[in-house]
């Protein structure tokens, strides 16, 4: 359904981000279709739109494909996704900086590049720990976490876990304090 109604989307971040999401579904092997041909075609699709994106945008649709690369077991094809992403990611502000990199080191390590992922995920931790808003660090630390615990490294990414339910506690808006919070036990069970 999605690859029918995606051409009737105008929004072109969240078109190529369904079409990606949908390349790892096709691709996955565990809980997806395990069809490498059409997780390829559907997260070409995606990428294609990419390019035309405004760049303050771009960020979130390279994560999405990039991650749709990983999810379909087709990370080795992410690589100039993840080169852009990384690039714009460093030049963007501090939490789609921090989500970006997270996004980043979660293809690195996939792609069997412990070192590169290690040292994006040590600049993505940087990046959202310094984010001043509470609401915005934590779902950066959020994001960094879950990519530290896909790298391997349970132990940094239960202490990321720890310091964003911190940085939710302290959001001023009670519905926004409440999202967040429910964000972060989501996972820790993960």
């Amino acid at each position: 359904q999605v690859m029918k109604l995606a051409p009737q989307i105008d929004d072109v971040v969240v078109k190529a981000t369904m079409l990606a999401e949908a390349g790892g579904i096709y691709g996955a092997k565990a809980g997806g279709l395990a069809d490498t041909g059409k997780a390829r075609r559907a997260l070409a699709e995606a990428a294609t739109f990419t390019d035309s994106i405004e760049e303050r945008f771009r960020p979130q649709a390279l994560a999405a494909v990039a991650l749709g690369y990983v999810e379909a077991g087709l990370a080795k094809d992410a690589a100039d996704k993840v080169d852009a992403l990384e690039a714009l990611a460093r030049s963007a502000a501090d939490r789609p900086k921090a989500e970006g990199l997270a996004v980043a080191a979660r293809v690195r390590a996939q792609a069997g590049d412990a070192d590169a992922a290690k040292a994006l995920l040590d600049e993505a931790a940087a990046a959202a720990k310094g984010i001043v808003g509470q609401e915005n660090r934590a779902y950066a630390l959020v994001s960094v976490a879950t990519a530290t615990a896909a790298a391997g490294d349970r132990k940094a990414a239960l202490g990321l876990l720890t310091e964003a339910e911190k940085a939710a506690t302290k959001v001023g808006d009670a519905e926004a304090q409440k999202d967040a919070l429910e964000r972060v036990p989501g996972v820790k069970q993960a």
